[in-house]
C-alpha cells in the first residue's frame, strides 16, 4: 500500500511539473522531474523493467496526440517546432510509471478502466485547455468525446500489456504442513 500511495503522490508531483514547466517555457524542469520519477522507479526501486515500456507508452501517447492535431481536434500553442511539444511524451511516460502500482488494481476490471479512462482522459486534456497548454479546434463535445473513445480503449490496453513487461513474478508462499 505504501508503494502505491508513494507512487501516485510522486505522479501527481511529476505532472504537475511538467505542465507548469511548458507554461512557464522552462521544459528542462519537467525533463529533470520525469527523469528523476524514472530514476526512482528504476533504479531505487529496482524496478529496471520499466524501461522501455516506459519509453513505448511515451512514444505511443505521443503518437495519439499527433492524431488529435492532425485530425483536427486540437493544437498545442506553444512555441515548438513540432506540432506536438516534446513535453507530451513525457506526460505520457509519467502515466506509465503507475500503470503497475497505481492503477494496477484495474488490470482485473477492464470495464471499469474503460470508464475511468473515458472519464480521466477527457479530464486530463480539460486541464490543458484550462492552461492555456491545448487549443480545442472541434468541438468540445466532439473532442472530448473523441478522447473519451482513445482513453476507454487506451486505458485497458495498456493495464493490460503490462504483463508482457517483464514484471517479476512473486515468489510463491509456502505453507508448513
Amino acid at each position: 500500500m505504501k508503494t502505491v500511495v508513494t507512487s501516485m503522490l510522486l505522479f501527481k508531483i511529476v505532472w504537475l511539473s511538467v505542465v507548469f514547466s511548458a507554461i512557464w517555457g522552462k521544459t528542462w524542469i519537467g525533463v529533470a522531474a520525469v527523469a528523476a520519477f524514472i530514476a526512482w522507479e528504476t533504479g531505487y526501486r529496482g524496478r529496471r523493467y520499466l524501461l522501455a515500456p516506459v519509453l513505448a507508452v511515451g512514444v505511443i501517447g505521443y503518437f495519439v496526440d499527433h492524431l488529435y492535431v492532425f485530425g483536427g481536434i486540437l493544437s498545442y500553442p506553444v512555441d515548438s517546432l513540432l506540432p506536438v511539444p516534446p513535453w507530451m511524451a513525457l506526460l505520457w511516460m509519467n502515466f506509465a510509471l503507475i500503470l503497475d502500482t497505481g492503477l494496477a488494481g484495474l488490470k482485473k476490471r477492464p470495464l471499469l478502466a474503460a470508464v475511468l479512462g473515458a472519464i480521466g482522459g477527457p479530464l486530463a486534456y480539460s486541464a490543458g485547455v484550462g492552461f492555456g497548454l491545448i487549443e480545442l479546434h472541434a468541438a468540445p463535445l466532439v473532442a472530448y468525446a473523441a478522447i473519451a473513445v482513445t482513453w476507454a480503449l487506451g486505458l485497458p490496453a495498456l493495464l493490460a500489456s503490462t504483463r508482457y513487461w517483464g514484471v517479476p513474478e512473486l515468489p510463491v508462499r509456502r505453507t508448513a504442513d
